[in-house]
């Protein structure tokens, strides 16, 4: 099974473009529960992952960064200190003013759709060994 930071070295431009269309689409999926009574609580529901998922594509992006700067300067394979350094590098970047923005989605759009993407990966882990 692939690890986020495998996944975004290898499938790059697949997962912002996964991201991409889950940013875009996602809203519009929960108007649409929004309108059903039945969908409602649902909706709540989703609309609460998508926010977390939007938050968490950063610190994904973050420990990528970390874990592929520490691997560029033979640092070892700590995690804690490839999220601390990782984490640093993504604010870093995103300070800047006109580069920050387009740094800020494109982390937004990769790091949702790596998220995709391991989920995808379990997924068919799960269904393969017949887990579930």
């Amino acid at each position: 099974m692939l690890r986020k930071n495998e996944i975004l070295t290898q499938k790059l431009w697949q997962s912002m473009g996964i991201g991409f269309l889950a940013i875009i689409t996602f809203p519009l999926i929960v108007l649409l529960l929004m309108v059903t009574v039945i969908g409602i609580p649902l909706s709540f529901l989703l609309l609460a992952v998508w926010l977390a998922v939007i938050y968490m594509a950063k610190i994904w992006i973050g420990f990528c960064l970390g874990v592929w700067c520490l691997k560029k300067l033979n640092f070892g394979k700590s995690k804690g200190w490839a999220m601390v350094a990782g984490l640093m590098i993504y604010y870093i970047l995103a300070f800047i003013p006109v580069f920050g923005w387009f740094f800020k989605m494109f982390s937004l759009f990769a790091g949702v759709g790596v998220f995709y993407l391991e989920i995808v990966e379990v997924y068919k882990l799960i269904s393969a060994k017949k887990i579930a």
